[in-house]
């Protein structure tokens, strides 16, 4: 058998394995195995899915578009974009989505396409199926009594279910719901086979029924699982070959559950449970970074290979032994040689096959006979118009066996460059160009050399934009980030910053620790546990910057609590990792929290670790070189970087098509994947971003800065619809959608929402999306009158009230993702809610604000996020005050020599080179200043410790704020590019070094400015 089975054996004790040494990393460890006892976790490890040989011993995805695939016998439905693919004992069906529904939340899928597996001359032993209800009205001999079966069987229009072989089933909800009752009996039949198998769906209670009737007595019967996805029931009738039977279905309930739905009910001498259909099984055959391949078998020499991919408008079924078939109506079909087309509730398909291929319209459809010794092969094509068939046809028969993407991060430039690459295989030509479709996040707002078709598709996440290829580049911004901003220092105008505020409140956090244990301090389990660590990290990072003399003191509760998360000592029941075997190769946190251990938010709960680890390590380089590898290992969870590594599989919880991550686990059969907080996963690219960073790790400091500048991206498209603010005809949301809400607070593969997973409070919906708040977070203010509607719009759903009072929500959710979101692109008027609410003795205004305090206060001293300004050091970033002044702050872990500052070329401002070479943190609103420069009456400011400085100027010699020692700028002009080099001279103008370059447009008209700068 070419298949093989990937079996876990479950052969874990009811406590640790006694004697199991932890696996050392650093001064971290693991447990090299999970612990006995968890359900959840031994649900996960039991799953045994099919893989054939050619992926054998990969280790497996989790949490991807398709891995319902891995999860169940049958996939459920795969949201390839533009088509939703599934496979089923019969073959594989295929929607094509047109448009939103009425309240705007999915996209009408319409009746779906099925392509059949036909076996053109069945063995004496074939399965005989005894009735598979695709009758419009009960066939004769059918006795039906009551109401839950109505006049026939239900069409998957009427009442769709799971795993549906054709367009009807035995339904009993059909006709009345859970109260309907009544029974179906039908003709009598030999039983000839020694098993029948059956479909069923429905409750479980057994007062909802499918019986096997002998003499009039049931001597079988099958009942549903409280699930509409219907599963595989065998019964042995070995015992009663030769007798007569009959099958009654029987529905005596009428509350919840309270029905059954049946399909193929099939006679076969074969007991493994199957399919109901020709096809048996169900297996993986191969998948890359956004395409995969599945086989459906129905023995060993005969099976249908099925390919699919994100934003490819094909389906290619590969056959080995069968014949195919396509019900439809023979008056929407057209057959024209070896390509065909169908049109069904206007949409249309293209059939594609080889060119000895017999392809007929009969009165069931169009049938596909291929030749004995021939290709045996089908692309089934979306048209986006009838007459898009040319373009269709042309790049049909390549069809793709991988899928790769890669990316690279260039400061120089600002962005991650990122490339596509498509493997694809000739199935009729030499071409193996394909048609690659893209969603909006992917061709606006970034630069790419797409070369974009007319045609495109609708889609849920907007416009799906056709280009032809084999390999493509899109590059998204990145101007940086950083771990946090130094200390607040007051700014003119503005709300004033209170360092005794700081005090109080950190003092009133000190206490209240030390009255925790240090586990309660760490927390329980990887979700709640991860977040209250964060916070204590964040706590005491605020209590270094302000210099609170209980800094140390919380510096060692930090530390104690994540070097706890990081470690097992064997007997540990909680607070530490455990490893999977494979194939579900994975490192998991216990105790396990909302599903985690099935690999549910993974992403979320430990970058919460990662980025503490990083906070962490900004300060303790010692902590950090003890205990960063084990963080490192923990951020590989859920974002592998590395493609070769057999412990964990590649990027875990991210789509790089979609441009977003995941956190349903592994997926639903019939939702497709999900995510909700956006935040925590941004959060989460940040720490794996930030550690990455102070490790040293370029690799993984990249695939951070990948994560951020593209998920950002595509929060900005699908949660908040930011285009269609702007201008509605650029909308990615439904009209009748936007109508109620302004943003999507859970993102499906099915639908979008407004609602969570734990509450439907406005605050709770839009809140998910604003925290935790920390500095990180700059992407929420890159557009500040945008994030302010949203905020505003988040209050006043949640105060029902037009103008709401910021105060009334409270120092909770209130501070944290009512105002919170606001405090980078509009900090003055956050620290003005804050000194609205300590002149009124608002509940705002207490120790519970202080992160968001802090932030709101931080940025303010700097000014909003700028993305228009950025240099050469990833962990660096921009600010920009109302009266135009610009900030420069960075952290410089791995003490870089050199540095260049860029802008953006079209904005005429001012950028300073400069060279950072201390660690920790530049400060570049606070400190000692070390120079001051002017470019066309836009001011730069760049401060900080003597460590950072710059040039801006037109050369000659000027003299540098730092003492002895002098600077002397020379100029080289290229393309347009002034060049300026500052060599540090001594007093007597020896050369004593040589600073950075800095390029200004010498194209540009104005007064140069002159400046010093410093090294």
């Amino acid at each position: 058998m070419v298949m093989r089975h990937l079996t876990v054996l479950l052969s874990i004790a009811a406590s640790l394995y006694a004697g199991e040494a932890p696996v050392a990393v650093g001064r971290g460890s693991y447990a090299p195995q999970p612990p006995g006892g968890s359900k959840e976790i031994a649900e996960q490890l039991a799953r045994k899915p099919l893989i054939e040989a050619e992926s054998a011993g990969r280790p497996l995805p989790s949490n991807d578009w398709w891995t319902s695939l891995l999860a169940n016998p049958w996939p459920g439905k795969l949201y390839a974009r533009p088509a939703i693919v599934s496979a089923h004992g019969g073959g594989a069906r295929i929607w094509y989505p047109q448009g939103w529904d009425a309240k705007g939340s999915q996209f009408e899928e319409g009746p779906p396409l099925d392509v059949l597996a036909v076996e053109r001359t069945p063995s004496a032993d074939a399965d005989q199926v005894l009735a598979d209800f695709e009758w419009e009205r009960w066939p004769k001999g059918w006795e039906v009594e009551g109401r839950a079966w109505g006049d026939g069987p239900a069409t998957t229009a009427q009442q769709e279910g799971e795993g549906v072989l054709g367009k009807r089933w035995a339904m009993g909800f059909a006709n009345g719901g859970d109260g309907a009752t009544g029974s179906a009996t039908g003709p009598a039949f030999r039983i000839e086979r020694g098993y029948i198998h059956l479909l069923v769906a429905g409750g479980k209670d057994g007062k909802a029924r499918i019986e096997l009737l002998v003499d009039g007595k049931p001597v079988q019967q099958a009942v549903g699982r409280n699930s509409r996805t219907l599963a595989a029931t065998v019964w042995d009738v070995r015992a009663l070959k030769g007798r007569q039977a009959r099958l009654r279905l029987v529905d005596e309930t009428g509350g919840g559950w309270g029905w059954i739905g049946v399909d193929q009910v099939v006679a076969s001498e074969r007991a493994e449970a199957g399919s109901g259909g020709l096809l048996r099984t169900c297996s993986t055959l191969r998948w890359g970074d956004w395409n995969v391949a599945m086989r459906l078998r129905a023995d060993e020499q005969r099976h249908l290979d099925v390919t699919i991919g994100h934003g490819m408008p094909y389906v290619w079924i590969e056959s080995a032994g069968l014949d195919l078939r396509v019900p439809c109506d023979p008056a929407q079909a057209k057959v024209q040689g070896d390509v065909a087309s169908i049109t069904q509730e206007g949409r249309s398909f293209a059939l594609f096959a080889p060119e000895k291929a017999v392809m007929k319209a009969g009165a069931d459809g169009i049938d596909i006979a291929f030749p004995a010794a021939g290709k045996r092969w089908l692309v089934v094509g979306l048209l986006p118009t009838p007459s898009d068939l040319p373009l269709l046809r042309t790049y049909a028969y390549a069809v793709p066996r991988d899928t790769r993407f890669d990316w690279k991060l260039d400061m120089a430039a600002g962005e991650v460059q990122t490339t596509w690459a498509v493997s694809a295989e000739a199935l009729r030509g030499t071409s193996t160009a394909v048609l690659q479709g893209w969603l909006p996040h992917q061709w606006r707002n970034t630069r790419h050399a797409l070369a974009l078709e007319k045609a495109e598709f609708p889609s849920p996440r907007g416009r799906l934009r056709l280009a032809g290829g084999k390999d493509f580049a899109i590059s998204w911004p990145f101007r940086g980030v950083v771990p946090m901003l130094p200390a607040p220092a007051p700014v003119a105008g503005a709300p004033a910053y209170e360092p005794a505020r700081a005090t109080a409140w950190l003092d009133k956090a000190v206490e209240d620790y030390a009255k925790q244990s240090p586990e309660k301090r760490a927390g329980g389990d990887t979700y709640w546990g991860a977040k209250a660590t964060l916070k204590l990290v964040q706590v005491w990072t605020i209590a270094e910057e302000a210099k609170h003399p209980a800094a140390p003191r919380l510096k060692a509760w930090a530390e104690e609590a994540m070097a706890d998360w990081l470690t097992w000592t064997p007997g540990e029941r909680e607070r530490y990792f455990c490893r999977y075997p494979a194939p579900w190769s994975a490192l998991v946190g216990l105790n396990t929290s909302f599903g985690s251990g099935g690999f549910t938010d993974n992403h979320f709960h430990y970058g919460y670790l990662t980025l503490a680890a990083a906070l962490i390590g900004r300060y303790d380089r010692t902590w950090l070189e003890g205990y960063g590898p084990m963080a490192r290992l923990v951020a590989k969870q859920y974002a592998n970087w590395q493609r070769d590594d057999r412990d964990f599989p590649y990027l875990r919880t991210f789509d790089p098509w979609h441009g977003h991550s995941y956190a349903g686990g592994m997926s639903n059969p019939g939702d497709g994947n999900n995510q909700e907080s956006t935040s925590e996963s941004m959060q989460a690219w940040a720490g794996l971003f930030l550690l990455g960073s102070a490790l040293g790790d370029a690799d993984m400091a990249a695939a951070g800065a990948m994560g951020y500048a593209v998920e950002s991206s595509a929060v900005m498209e699908y949660w908040f619809d930011r285009e269609g603010w702007k201008d509605p005809a650029q909308a990615v949301h439904a009209s009748a959608y936007k109508a109620q809400h302004t943003m999507a607070s859970v993102v499906r593969d099915r639908d979008v929402g407004f609602w969570t997973w734990f509450s439907g409070r406005p605050i709770h919906v839009y809140g998910i999306q604003f925290i935790p708040t920390w500095h990180w977070m700059s992407y929420l203010g890159r557009d500040p009158a945008f994030m302010d509607f949203q905020a505003e719009s988040m209050a006043k759903r949640e105060l029902k009230r037009a103008t709401p009072d910021w105060l009334d929500l409270g120092d909770d959710w209130g501070s944290l993702a009512g105002i919170g979101a606001m405090s980078f692109g509009s900090p003055r008027r956050v620290t003005g809610i804050f000194a609205d609410a300590a002149a009124k003795r608002a509940k705002l205004d207490g120790p519970n604000s202080l992160i968001t305090w802090w932030v709101a206060h931080t940025q303010q001293a700097v000014g909003a996020t700028d993305a228009t300004v950025w240099t050469d050091l990833p962990t660096s970033a921009a600010y920009r005050q109302p009266d135009g002044a610009v900030s420069l702050a960075a952290w410089n872990p791995a003490r870089i020599d050199r540095q260049r500052a860029h802008r953006d070329r079209s904005a005429a401002q001012a950028v300073v080179a400069r060279r950072a070479t201390a660690p920790g943190m530049v400060q570049g609103h606070s400190g000692r200043p070390v120079g001051v420069f002017t470019h066309q009456g836009l001011k730069l400011i760049a401060q900080g410790d003597g460590a950072i400085g710059g040039i801006d100027g037109s050369g000659g010699r000027g003299r540098c704020l730092r003492r002895h020692s002098f600077c002397r700028q020379h100029r080289l002009v290229r393309d347009g590019i002034t060049t300026l080099r500052c060599r540090r001279h001594d007093e007597q103008g020896d050369r004593i070094g040589e600073g950075a370059d800095h390029e200004t447009d010498s194209r540009q008209t104005g007064p140069e400015a002159s400046g010093d700068a410093c090294f």
